[in-house]
């Protein structure tokens, strides 16, 4: 029987949270968000000596910016992740953190979305998840991986704070696409929620019954997704 396109896409967005929690775990994500929430107070109470309003916001887009990236990169030392530095030469973005596990490129951004002028490593960033076949809408996986696709290319995610309606600060998942929109948006609450219905249904197995680890894009590269 052919699956509908809901039932599609709710298997390929189940998926990708597995893999994503596989590799981030639940403490390395809940100290990431107590983490950024303490910094970006501390950065908002610094802000607020700057009369101007637009000085004020200008101050605070940079500290936090900096505060995130610092956040990132000293819960990925904790927790064992593997954090690397790159740099633009100050030109279109600057320095930049990439948090790399064996699926995903996990990048701070002071935005929990991505507009349309972003800087050129934001750009790079999104353009990867297209060669590696994910496409516009909630979450779209082709048949398989476009051959260019390489072992080492991973699928990028951005990480940020957003702020709802109380005022309350929440850690959101963005998996941007090159056009400035996102493919998918997901939050911490999600992801607890599928860690914790992995944890109930799987039992430890035998030690002649562990498999390999499989990657996300080997899973998608089978062709039945």
């Amino acid at each position: 029987m052919a699956k509908t396109p809901s039932e599609v896409q709710k298997r390929n967005r189940r998926l990708f949270l597995e893999f994503f929690v596989s590799d981030f775990s639940d403490n390395f994500l809940i100290a990431l968000e107590n983490s950024l929430v303490v910094e970006f107070e501390k950065s908002s109470e610094f802000c607020n000596k700057y009369d101007l309003k637009s000085l004020r916001s200008r101050a605070l887009g940079y500290l936090k910016y900096f505060d995130g990236s610092d956040a990132l990169d000293k819960v990925c030392k904790l927790h064992s992740i593997p954090c690397e530095s790159y740099t633009t030469n100050g030109h279109q973005g600057g320095d930049y953190l990439l948090a790399k596990t064996d699926n995903f490129t996990l990048a701070f951004s002071n935005k929990p979305y991505l507009s349309q002028n972003r800087t050129k490593y934001q750009k790079q960033l999104a353009d990867s998840n297209t060669v590696l076949s994910l496409q516009q809408g909630e979450l779209d996986f082709e048949d398989t991986i476009q051959k260019v696709a390489k072992d080492e290319e991973r699928f990028s995610v951005t990480v940020g704070l957003e702020e709802n309606s109380t005022g309350l600060m929440n850690l959101v998942f963005n998996v941007p696409h090159p056009d400035g929109y996102s493919i998918y948006r997901f939050y911490l609450k999600d992801l607890v929620e599928v860690l914790n219905e992995l944890r109930s249904s799987n039992s430890d197995p035998r030690l002649d019954e562990t498999e390999a680890k499989v990657t996300l894009r080997a899973v998608i590269k089978k062709g039945n997704l």
